[in-house]
């Protein structure tokens, strides 16, 4: 996977879990599963993670391993899945 690939994944999952659990501030998704799910090292999720809270569209904690979408990040992702 590139790392444009697992940014947007990455992002699809916080996304998916925002809408699932109707709240974008309530939803999150563990970043230690994520890494064992698709078979990536921790460190390239992390990379990728950092990419995207610096961008401003999750809110990660690195020590517990959570990501939320932020408003931007949704922005962000409708724009680029338009329904």
């Amino acid at each position: 996977m590139t790392d444009q690939e697992m940014r947007d994944a990455i992002l699809e999952e916080a996304y998916e879990a925002a809408k699932k659990g109707g709240s974008i501030n309530a939803s999150s998704i563990g970043i230690y599963e994520i890494s064992k799910d698709w078979g990536e090292e921790k460190i390239k999720i992390w990379f990728n993670a950092d990419y995207l809270y610096q961008k401003g569209w999750v809110i990660w904690s690195e020590s517990a391993g959570f990501m939320r979408i932020t408003v931007d990040g949704v922005d962000k992702y409708e724009e680029e899945h338009p329904e």
